[in-house]
């Protein structure tokens, strides 16, 4: 049976969420000699290569060993060297997969070739805290099935892409050398190629990540200082919507309403026990504070 799709996992210490995705993956309604799984590691030191390595589950498994530590954009581009399918499906090393969606993702791509962006939600040990369904649940997660989706939605932590598509657009731009940005590049590059985005939201993922908001907000904050404005100059359609062109126009209001008195506020109201949508216009102001700052920083 010829390997339809090809997963592409980049790995660094996670040898624990990796043997869960794996345990996840052995569990698809899909056959299982329809996909490979390729783990592209980046100088883990928690035994996570050794694992992969001795793996002798159901599926078929390659890995990619990086010789150090390595971007995300790079990790990835060392799994896509080495793929054998004719569509690529990226997931996280933290991720856990829902029973049927490596099937979805096929059939969806079987219907119409398009990239296709699945669901994520919190793993079920984290499904108490509403900041875990915030991070989990920005992006793609808020739009509707059958509708098209902007670029700039694009993530690769529960994507499927057919591989002619990632051949016009090209490789993840390994300038992106921190975390975030260079995912949301390449939904632009794939744009360029007439590529269409849509959800499907019968593929779920299950984020296991439990990251507290001071780590969520420090790691916006970089990100503004770095990826960011790497991917404003690589790709002007982002940076002329929605809060990128707010932010550069800079108007009084907007320098106002990110005071740090103000900020203060909003950090103090998170702790508070507000309905979910409340919660999220919290959270958003927040991230957004820092993404502002970051990018003045």
């Amino acid at each position: 049976m010829a390997i339809a799709l090809s997963i592409v996992v980049p790995c660094y210490n996670q040898r624990r969420t990796i043997e869960g995705l794996l345990a996840s993956l052995e569990q698809q309604t899909a056959d299982k000699g329809l996909f490979e799984v390729i783990v592209c590691d980046s100088g883990s030191n928690d035994g996570s290569v050794q694992f992969v390595r001795e793996y002798r589950g159901g599926l078929a498994i390659q890995a990619a060993i990086g010789s150090g530590r390595l971007s995300r954009a790079a990790t990835r581009n060392m799994g896509l060297a080495l793929l054998r399918g004719s569509t690529v499906l990226f997931l996280d090393g933290d991720m856990k997969a829902s029973p049927g969606l490596v099937e979805r993702h096929l059939k969806a791509q079987e219907a119409l070739p398009a990239v296709y962006m699945g669901i994520v939600y919190p793993c079920a040990e984290l499904q108490d805290n509403v900041f875990h369904w915030y991070r989990t649940g920005r992006g793609a997660n808020k739009m509707r099935e059958g509708v098209p989706l902007p670029p700039k939605y694009f993530r690769t932590n529960n994507a499927s892409v057919p591989m002619a598509m990632l051949r016009k657009a090209g490789r993840f731009n390994e300038a992106y050398t921190e975390w975030g940005g260079e995912d949301i590049e390449m939904g632009y590059a794939l744009q360029r190629c007439n590529a269409s985005f849509y959800l499907v939201s019968e593929a779920m993922a299950f984020h296991d990540h439990d990251e507290t908001i001071d780590e969520y907000v420090r790691k916006m904050g970089r990100y503004a200082q770095t990826g960011l404005k790497l991917l404003v100059e690589n790709c002007p359609e982002f940076a002329a919507q929605g809060y990128m062109a707010l932010f550069r126009e800079n108007p009084v209001w907007l320098r106002l309403l990110f005071e740090p008195f103000i900020y203060w506020i909003f950090y103090a109201l998170r702790k508070l026990p507000l309905p979910r949508s409340v919660a999220f216009r919290i959270y958003d102001y927040i991230t957004y504070y820092h993404i502002y700052h970051g990018m003045r920083g």
